[in-house]
């Protein structure tokens, strides 16, 4: 059973769980986002549907955990062992998993686009069926059974004295042009950017009435976007990085969610602004007096619309302008 003290903490939201005690802890559908859980104890613990997207699993102890149709997108799992996990359906995408050992590990149905499985080592038990790739999924050097290797999922590879190794024939033209790689790999950093400030700010605690002389009567200091608004700023991240890393991306899809991210861009940028109007004529009131967890907030948001400003620059000129 998990310690009650590391279980606490967790749920409190303490970003660092580092070798904690969380064995067969409940926390399906969870937020985790980019919680470390570096040389955690996660034995037969459920994270079934909760999202961990950026979280860090390095040498995580792992044996019968639970992590089915997880929000996985983006973890750092360098070196770790996965035995007996289920991780059916989970979004995978961008993961690194360089050198990690899957043992007896569901990955049917995942979303595997983009993740990096290099020198990891893939043993009897672990199926891939159903599995989402592309030529953007690295399983070189990967140790392998062949039986394994036969899994569509390994598609553009072949073994080679048990390890896979890329097929020599041209995948496709765009992912070996150099220009593009450039401008994927700045897209996706891009989209990283904007997830970390978002995580930022929205961990930021705002001010009190009372911290910036409104009084028991003065509005709320509420955020500058929802709970829902910032759950589908984060879906539409995760669209956003499924048709990057995609051989034929939908210009449809990408337009879309670039429109959605634009829309919240220019809605945080307004807030900000009234935000700052309101404080600045609220600290006249009481002799300037200067608060910085209202400057914090509102710049954390600030930083968020010009992250997001950025990453719709580069996706317009990536996708949506016509050469």
């Amino acid at each position: 059973m998990a310690d009650q003290e590391d279980l606490k903490a967790l749920l409190d939201g303490d970003n660092d769980l580092a070798q904690r005690d969380l064995r067969e802890a409940d926390l399906s559908g969870q937020n985790l986002i980019g919680r470390n859980f570096e040389q955690a104890y996660l034995q037969k613990s459920n994270f079934s549907t909760a999202v961990l997207r950026g979280a860090n699993f390095n040498q995580a102890k792992t044996l019968g955990m639970i992590a089915s149709n997880a929000d996985m997108s983006g973890i750092k799992a360098p070196s770790t062992v996965f035995h007996g996990v289920n991780l059916r359906g989970a979004n995978l995408s961008q993961a690194d998993l360089n050198r990690a050992h899957f043992t007896k590990v569901d990955l049917s149905e995942t979303d595997l686009r983009g993740a990096n499985f290099k020198n990891s080592v893939f043993n009897e038990g672990t199926t891939l069926d159903g599995a989402t790739t592309d030529s953007s999924t690295l399983f070189d050097g990967a140790s392998i059974f062949r039986p394994l290797a036969r899994q569509e999922a390994f598609r553009f590879y072949k073994v080679e004295r048990g390890k896979l190794v890329r097929r020599h024939e041209p995948i496709t033209e765009e992912i070996q042009d150099p220009e593009v790689l450039s401008k994927k790999s700045a897209a996706l950093n891009a989209i990283a950017q904007v997830e970390a400030a978002l995580q930022v700010a929205v961990a930021a605690p705002s001010p009190t009435s009372s911290e910036i002389g409104i009084g028991h009567n003065g509005p709320p200091s509420e955020a500058a976007l929802s709970p829902v608004d910032i759950e589908q700023s984060y879906a539409a991240l995760q669209a956003l990085r499924i048709q990057i890393v995609a051989e034929r991306p939908d210009t449809t899809v990408i337009a879309r969610q670039a429109e959605t991210l634009g829309a919240y861009s220019s809605v945080i940028g307004k807030w900000a602004v009234e935000k700052a109007d309101l404080f600045a004529t609220e600290f006249v009131k009481s002799l300037g007096k200067e608060v910085a967890t209202a400057k914090f907030w509102v710049g954390a948001w600030l930083i968020v619309s010009g992250q997001l400003s950025t990453l719709l620059e580069i996706i317009t000129r990536m996708f949506l302008t016509s050469s």
